[in-house]
């Protein structure tokens, strides 16, 4: 086993892994439950930072439902594209152009 493979205390080190956002969700309906770490392959932080985020989760999720918006999505950030369309009043100078 390589070394860059443990961690400080010298466990074994978790691939970095993205969730989509009907995953947080599911994980955040189901928080409490402790195979949540294993059903997920992620640690206890977070988790945390999930439930920390759950409004803003949700409120993305309605958003995108209502945009009819189907694609599994992993972050809430937006295209650049996008962020000019929600934006016309802004220059382009604001967008680096």
């Amino acid at each position: 086993m390589a070394l860059s493979a443990l961690s400080a205390t010298g466990t074994r080190k978790r691939a970095h892994k993205t969730l989509t956002i009907d995953q947080k969700l599911d994980l955040l309906d189901q928080i409490g439950k402790t195979v949540l770490c294993e059903k997920y392959g992620i640690g206890r932080s977070t988790i945390t930072d999930i439930k920390k985020h759950e409004s803003s989760l949700r409120q993305y999720k309605r958003k995108m439902t209502d945009m009819g918006v189907k694609r599994p999505a992993k972050t809430m950030k937006r295209k650049k594209d996008e962020e000019i369309e929600m934006a016309p009043h802004l220059s382009g100078d604001q967008y680096g152009s």
